[in-house]
């Protein structure tokens, strides 16, 4: 009887170490699904907009976010404006054992018309919580590849 609650311990801990990494990795695949159809929406001129994607850092009790949205550009340039500068199209909570990392606060990441260029090139950094042993690094670069590991 020992060896089989040691056993289902074991066990059980490995399953859910297992379970964390798969979220972690959905969750990363569909931050990168998310910005490539943000990409997608302004190359297109979709409502002849700019898209971006908004990732929101809690830092607390209350799980991370991000959000693809049409940009409205009088948001967009006003420096006083504190959120996301547009209409949510989509907004999705990450799931309760996921956190950004990077970035620390919050991010804009805006896609430019026809050319689907960002505004900056940016790296997002995701873990499991409390575990910075497992992460996953989304690279977003200047010349508007997507990509992570």
């Amino acid at each position: 009887m020992g060896i089989t609650a040691i056993l289902l311990v074991v066990g059980s801990v490995s399953m859910l170490g297992y379970l964390g990494s798969q979220n972690l990795e959905s969750e990363t695949r569909a931050i990168i699904a998310l910005m490539r159809d943000a990409q997608s929406k302004a190359m297109g001129q979709d409502n002849e907009s700019r898209w971006g994607v908004y990732l929101t850092n809690n830092a607390g009790s209350v799980r991370d976010s991000y959000a693809i949205f049409q940009a409205d550009e009088t948001l967009v340039s006003s420096s006083t404006y504190i959120g996301i500068p547009g209409t949510v199209l989509e907004n999705r909570t990450m799931r309760s054992n996921v956190e950004f990392v990077n970035p620390a606060t919050t991010t804009a990441i805006l896609f430019a018309k026809v050319s689907g260029l960002p505004n900056t090139s940016t790296t997002i950094l995701l873990q499991r919580t409390g575990d910075a042993s497992n992460q996953r690094t989304v690279f977003i670069s200047g010349n508007g590849k997507i990509d992570y590991q």
